[in-house]
């Protein structure tokens, strides 16, 4: 599910379901539409919502800063700036709130949604916030789990899952280009032969 992120910003959002239709019948899909129609934006949703960080929002390697700082001077037309890496600014210009709920059944046999909301509060970005529920298929409860912990629930880091599982435009050469024993090491946490 997406709510005004970047393109993405019908008043009802968006959702997804890969459990119906073309999708549900098919084991491998691909995103196409024209330029700026939404189609990195619902990679970056994935991404938001499992790690907090999106492949067009790159950060140093080794940064832990979640909380990117709002900088520079402001004048009356621009009341705020994020620094350019910081994922809030995938917020759809104009709008006040938006998120990225994903919904998948993880290898433990769990059923989980991940979600990551970013709001814009009167004069600038609230900080943006994680949740993880594990999700009863069958009655529709919600138990609160770590969002901390979806590294571990997926199998992958954030580093790997972009390697991987969701390779972002133009990035099919950096798995191409790792070093043997990076591909074996990810290629065997893939298939579960670690």
């Amino acid at each position: 599910e997406i709510l005004n992120l970047a393109s993405l910003d019908r008043p009802e959002g968006e959702v997804i379901d890969f459990e119906k239709g073309a999708l549900k019948e098919s084991t491998i899909f691909t995103i196409v539409g024209t330029t700026g129609s939404g189609k990195s934006t619902i990679l970056d949703a994935i991404c938001l919502a499992l790690y907090g960080r999106a492949p067009r929002y790159p950060r140093k390697k080794g940064d832990r800063n979640q909380n990117i700082e709002i900088y520079g001077e402001t004048d009356e037309q621009e009341k705020h700036r994020l620094a350019p890496k910081d994922p809030r600014n995938i917020l759809t210009h104009g709008k006040k709130h938006g998120y990225s709920k994903l919904t998948f059944l993880s290898n433990n046999g769990i059923l989980y949604r991940a979600e990551w909301h970013v709001e814009f509060k009167a004069k600038k970005y609230g900080d943006a916030n994680t949740a993880l529920y594990a999700v009863d298929p069958t009655t529709g409860n919600e138990t609160i789990a770590k969002w901390a912990d979806l590294p571990q629930i997926v199998g992958l880091e954030y580093e790997q899952f972009l390697r991987t599982v969701l390779i972002a435009q133009g990035s099919f050469a950096n798995f191409l280009n790792s070093n043997e024993q990076e591909r074996c090491d990810l290629l065997e946490k893939l298939i579960g032969n670690e």
